[in-house]
């Protein structure tokens, strides 16, 4: 769970768990209304996409595995998380480079089959119901959830803290 792969709130201010958390209580409020939910942000490998649609998420944004592809949008980043009036500054981005490694059309066959062995039932549909009936269930805060919510996916990068 991490809070974005170009963002150091998670090394500066501990989400996790409880970002979780509060994906699954968001998400479950909108379902009742017929609201889609949409969740995201350092989405870097299968294992993410399923902790999505587990959490409830009608589906999930994948930036970051498609900056790896041939066909790139461009920079979602950063400007965005300081204004001039702010008394407080937290560092929450990074700058960086990212390997193109492959064709989105040689991806898509290995995320299909990757997501359909991984969800431990018989399709997303089940996948949040899954969750909540103790069927497919969440490991804590292990080291290596901790490694996934660093900052990924890039190349190189360097951190830039703003005091």
């Amino acid at each position: 769970m991490g809070s974005g792969s170009a963002c150091l709130t998670q090394e500066v201010m501990a989400v996790g768990c409880p970002q979780a958390v509060a994906v699954r209580s968001v998400c479950s409020f909108a379902v009742r209304f017929g609201v889609p939910f949409i969740t995201g942000s350092g989405v870097q490998n299968l294992g993410h996409i399923v902790k999505g649609h587990a959490l409830c998420a009608s589906t999930v944004m994948m930036g970051v595995m498609e900056d790896k592809s041939q066909s790139k949008y461009g920079n979602a980043g950063a400007s965005r998380y300081f204004s001039e009036n702010d008394k407080f500054k937290v560092g929450q981005g990074v700058a960086g480079s990212v390997v193109d490694c492959r064709s989105v059309t040689k991806f898509l066959p290995y995320l299909v089959t990757g997501i359909q062995q991984d969800i431990g039932v018989r399709s997303l549909d089940l996948l949040p119901d899954g969750v909540e009936q103790g069927i497919v269930r969440f490991e804590m805060r292990s080291e290596s959830a901790q490694a996934e919510g660093n900052v990924n996916s890039f190349h190189t990068h360097e951190k830039k803290l703003y005091a």
